[in-house]
């Protein structure tokens, strides 16, 4: 991997450091919030994090994470029926440890200016980890928790599409057209279907559905009493 100073630079910015910082502040942004984004946007976005840091980043070493299942069948206590009055018996799924799987996750590490990102490698049960990598190289417990930063976060990630990806940028602003038709759809002034009243406000629509031909239907909420669904 190269220097991130000496990689491909747009013409319209001049230092490269200023390039990088850039890149890793979008990058960041971006980065924070896409867990709870969809799965559609969810995956778009790791998929071009990971093109831009294998292009962009320098490789800096590597973390562990350890990710620790409760028991579900115990609660996490290792002793299954320990509501009743005997006190239970030994959970038969975690032998009584109270978690049902381990797992440590190989973490690579890169670097975009002052930003530092991650990218989840290999992943290794307890006992194949403890036999090849000490104990203390685990530098995470648990999930990662991102700084929360609102619709920063999106229009980051529509700024790196515009960028970087337009493919990616054209199927988002399709999914985002579909959703504001469907939503001016919805708030439209439209006719009950069976006495033709206008129903102006979305909660003047008591019921709603479609004819055979797909057609979307409204009723008030006189008819829609006498209408089986």
């Amino acid at each position: 991997m190269t220097n991130a100073d000496s990689q491909l630079q747009f013409s319209f910015m001049p230092r490269r450091r200023w390039w990088h910082s850039y890149l890793g502040r979008l990058l960041w942004l971006a980065n924070s919030d896409a867990g709870q984004w969809d799965d559609a946007e969810k995956y778009g976005f790791y998929r071009l994090k990971s093109r831009l840091l294998q292009a962009h980043a320098i490789e800096d070493g590597v973390d562990w994470q350890e990710i620790v299942h409760t028991c579900w069948s115990c609660d996490g206590t290792g002793i299954w029926g320990h509501w009743r009055d005997d006190g239970g018996d030994c959970c038969y799924k975690c032998n009584g440890t109270g978690v049902y799987s381990r797992w440590y996750i190989r973490l690579h590490r890169y670097r975009v200016s002052t930003y530092v990102f991650h990218v989840p490698g290999a992943r290794l049960p307890k006992d194949e980890f403890r036999a090849l990598i000490p104990p203390a190289a685990v530098v995470f417990r648990g999930k990662l928790r991102h700084t929360h930063v609102g619709r920063r976060a999106v229009l980051a990630y529509w700024v790196l599409c515009l960028l970087f990806d337009r493919r990616q940028l054209r199927q988002l602003l399709g999914r985002w057209l579909y959703q504001v038709r469907a939503r001016i759809a919805m708030r439209m002034p439209c006719r009950c279907f069976d006495c033709r009243r206008v129903l102006w406000t979305p909660k003047a629509v008591q019921a709603r559905g479609r004819d055979a031909c797909g057609k979307n239907l409204a009723w008030c909420r006189d008819c829609a009493e006498k209408v089986s669904f």
